[in-house]
């Protein structure tokens, strides 16, 4: 975000007002939102441990990962994953 507002030569929040403006939704909800799609997918598709998923979308703890993707999806990782291999 530093590097945006920076090459921009705006202010954070400027830039933060103008996104939700045109996009109806916060810079955070949109980045939150793909890097949840990163772990649906890493989820559906690898055996990966969920811990190492949580740091390779970008989360700093496993445990604010699993809120965000519950709040996200209404299941835990672990929840989800076994739902998606059911299906298949």
């Amino acid at each position: 975000m530093a590097d945006v507002v920076k090459n921009l030569g705006v202010s954070r929040r400027n830039v933060e007002l103008k996104f939700k403006k045109f996009l109806g939704r916060s810079i955070h909800t949109e980045i939150n939102s793909s890097k949840m799609l990163a772990a649906s997918r890493l989820l559906r598709e690898t055996d990966i441990p969920v811990s190492r998923i949580a740091s390779t979308v970008g989360f700093s703890t496993p445990s604010r990962f699993f809120k965000v993707f519950k709040g996200f999806s209404g299941l835990s990782p672990g929840q989800f994953r076994n739902g998606v291999k059911k299906r298949y």
